[in-house]
């Protein structure tokens, strides 16, 4: 549904003050009366159009009788009172307030999709037009003399003949939104048809397999966007028939449109998201104001690591020549330890369960630029060794967990974690270092560079807090909350004052942000 808003202005306000008349009666006194926005509204079927109204005292509900209409006041603005076409006809708004004055306003319900008179009317709809494509419109005149002109108001958008009796039109600018003008000649009356060059409608890369939990974001290309929002306040009007509900789910992603001023006005649908949900195969179909439509197939599989994955008699995991790991992934069971490099190359990956695996070795994604690590969370249940620069860069990160069994975490292995801000220890004792040329040090304050000014947030055991004094003394520049949702940040050289383990599952990360 479409709603048009009209504005109060002085030059509006002029003659609009009404009392004392009778039903579809503009007359009476204008002293204390009521003063409406516009006398006269016209609306197509299935739109609304605001209209306010004022008095010194208070205005009852108004009221309509023929049923033409449906009008609702603003519960929070008086003034306002918001009316729909239902069926073509004309209408009356009836507004009295306390004191007994009286206004009206009158609606003319149109047929959107007409324009014009008994002698001469056309189809009013958009004609939506294909690039260099010419399209006969002859019957979008509904009722005429038999003799016309045809023009085009915008060259950029469409080009125009005539044949005889038949009219054509042709696509040009893809995308360029313009005008046609249809003459009546005998009638001497001109209208107008508003026309539209399509975009391929188009859900670009689509997948055609996901993996159980696996999700995919897509852009939708082509999308047509309507001149108003409907009553969700969106421009376009994309629908979505996803024949397998169980197998994936999707979801549009909308973005902001604005008006000149840098205003917003609305949104529209950009892109989509599609994600595994068990295993199966589901069909997305897209359909566009336009009339396109499009869709994809996808298969969804629960992830098999021996695709994947090769693991030695060591327990040494190697991904296998020339396949494209799936953004979420568990590693086998055999897997103990992870050379560097191991994932390079894989930078679509998001979520890693490193399952039994004792050993990262280190530089995991080959991550020394931004760009080449998406990974946004780990689970590392049994690691005993984080070696130098596994996961540096890894923007997306918010926290990370280690486990009781962890022992040595590598210098910058989280250098440029500028997203990270929870970090939970689960052992007793702090683990040492490791240098970039794999020599063990006495600390891992250095693991948690803060060259991007991150700031991190502290679970350890609360018994062992002294102990990890080293890991967020002031040389690793290692910053926390003081508690529990709290704004405030205490610097590394405060690191008394720490957050119990026990906490750490319950915490809403997302309530302090980063």
């Amino acid at each position: 549904m479409r709603t048009t808003t009209f504005i109060l202005t002085a030059a509006a306000l002029t003659g609009s003050i009404l009392v004392g008349c009778s039903k579809k009666d503009s007359g009476g006194d204008s002293n204390n009366g009521i003063t409406v926005s516009s006398k006269e509204v016209a609306v197509d079927v299935n739109h609304s159009v605001n209209v306010s109204a004022s008095s010194a005292h208070a205005i009852k509900n108004p009221t309509t009788e023929d049923g033409n209409i449906n009008i609702v006041r603003d519960p929070g603005n008086p003034t306002n009172i918001r009316i729909t076409g239902v069926r073509v006809g004309v209408d009356y708004v009836y507004l009295q307030d306390n004191a007994g004055n009286r206004a009206q306003i009158k609606v003319n319900v149109q047929d959107p999709t007409q324009r014009g008179d008994a002698n001469f009317a056309v189809d009013n709809s958009t004609i939506f037009l294909q690039r260099n494509v010419e399209q006969e419109i002859t019957r979008r005149v509904l009722r005429g003399s038999g003799s016309y002109k045809i023009e085009t108001a915008s060259t950029a958008a469409a080009t125009v003949r005539s044949q005889g009796s038949k009219l054509y039109v042709t696509g040009i600018g893809q995308g360029v939104a313009g005008k046609i003008k249809i003459t009546d000649l005998t009638y001497n009356k001109t209208l107008e048809i508003p026309v539209y060059t399509i975009i391929p409608f188009k859900a670009q890369n689509a997948p055609t397999e996901l993996i159980v939990g696996d999700a995919a974001t897509v852009a939708l290309e082509g999308v047509y966007k309507e001149a108003t929002v409907d009553e969700n306040g969106n421009y376009d009007r994309v629908k979505v028939i996803n024949s397998n509900n169980a197998v994936v789910s999707v979801e549009l992603v909308y973005e902001d449109i604005r008006n000149q001023v840098g205003q917003i006005t609305g949104k529209a649908a950009k892109s989509f998201t599609v994600k595994g949900l068990k295993a199966g195969v589901a069909t997305v179909k897209f359909t566009n104001a336009d009339g396109q439509t499009t869709q994809f197939s996808v298969t969804v599989k629960v992830f098999n690591p021996e695709q994947y994955f090769s693991v030695d008699e060591d327990g040494v995991l190697t991904v296998k020549t020339g396949v494209s790991l799936p953004k979420t992934i568990k590693l086998p069971d055999n897997a103990k330890k992870l050379p560097n490099k191991a994932f390079q190359g894989q930078t679509q990956v998001e979520y890693i369960n490193f399952n039994n695996v004792e050993v990262i070795e280190g530089n995991l994604f080959d991550n020394m630029s931004v760009g080449y690590i998406s990974v946004k969370k780990v689970v590392m249940p049994k690691v005993k060794k984080v070696g130098y620069d596994t996961f540096r860069n890894a923007r997306n990160l918010h926290s990370v967990e280690f486990p009781a069994t962890l022992e040595l975490l590598g210098d910058q292995s989280f250098k440029g974690c500028s997203s990270l801000y929870a970090v939970a220890f689960r052992g007793v004792n702090p683990p040492k270092g490791v240098t970039y040329d794999d020599r063990e040090g006495t600390s891992a304050s250095s693991a948690f560079d803060t060259d991007t000014n991150n700031k991190r947030r502290l679970f350890v055991p609360s018994a062992s807090s002294v102990r990890y004094s080293s890991v967020v003394g002031k040389g690793s520049n290692f910053r926390y909350r003081k508690a529990p949702n709290e704004k405030a940040w205490f610097e590394g050289d405060d690191a008394s004052i720490v957050v119990d383990i026990q906490n750490f599952a319950d915490f809403d990360f997302d309530a302090i942000g980063n």
